[in-house]
């Protein structure tokens, strides 16, 4: 067995699991799955040399048909209860060493209407950042989240991921039915190209849109799955592919 006495921190998104060890000696490198039938084999084939961890911690926006036996696994493999991450009305940020204490506060009226993972991957920035960042976590859906050099949600957007955009237009459409490639929105010359460019020209656009709002000196910061390819078109921004499990290793420390 290897890895006694570590925290499992576990980002379940809405087609793929991504989990990392955590301890003492700091935060391991991330790796991933795909969230597909049969669990279990998946699982015991990643998880089964790992030593029953100290600490299983948890953020969620995938379907309960998958989250349900992920927990199940780990009760019947480790006995071991899973946390969930939530979203709060306030949460003390881990500072960077030169920052002054500030606490990230939560813009909704009702916190807990907030996805979890936009809250956990804006500790995790506010762990980064010294002063107003803004948090783009490009995955199934596209999500923006604006902080302010005090810690104030500014409020934030939610739109159809890259993939997701595609999907809808090629299951709305008779005759469109390209696959998804790369493009930085240039007009296209064939229909793949065209589809492509239309769908990156309608993110990078307002991700542009977005940027004339951002408050003065406020870093950018993208993760999530499309993170990659948005970040090579946003020169502004830091591809962090790991915040989301880097805040929620920050909120269990302080939970």
């Amino acid at each position: 067995m290897v890895n006694p006495g570590k925290d499992l921190l576990i980002d379940l998104g809405n087609t793929r699991l991504k989990w990392t060890l955590a301890g003492p000696d700091g935060q391991e490198p991330s790796r991933q799955l795909s969230c597909h039938d049969p669990l279990a084999p998946m699982l015991a084939n990643a998880w089964g040399e790992l030593a029953a961890p100290r600490r299983v911690a948890l953020v969620s926006v995938g379907a309960r048909s998958i989250l349900e036996p992920l927990e199940a696994w780990i009760r019947s493999r480790w006995s071991c209860p899973v946390r969930h991450a939530e979203s709060a009305a306030s949460t003390p940020l881990q500072q960077h060493e030169r920052a002054t204490s500030r606490t990230l506060v939560n813009s909704y009226a009702d916190p807990g209407q907030m996805g979890a993972d936009r809250w956990i991957a804006m500790v995790g920035a506010g762990g980064l950042c010294r002063g107003a960042f803004a948090v783009i976590d490009a995955g199934t859906a596209l999500t923006v989240d604006v902080v302010g050099n005090d810690g104030q949600h500014l409020g934030g957007w939610i739109l159809p991921g890259r993939a997701l955009m595609h999907r809808s237009l090629s299951h709305g459409t008779a005759s469109v039915r390209p696959e998804l490639i790369d493009s930085d929105g240039a007009f296209g010359q064939d229909t793949r190209s065209c589809v492509a460019g239309g769908v990156s020209a309608a993110l990078l656009g307002a991700l542009q849109l977005m940027d004339d709002q951002l408050p003065s000196g406020c870093q950018i910061l993208v993760c999530g799955g499309d993170g990659s390819w948005l970040s090579q078109h946003l020169p502004r921004a830091r591809h962090e592919p790991d915040l989301v499990l880097q805040g929620l290793n920050m909120w269990l420390q302080n939970s």
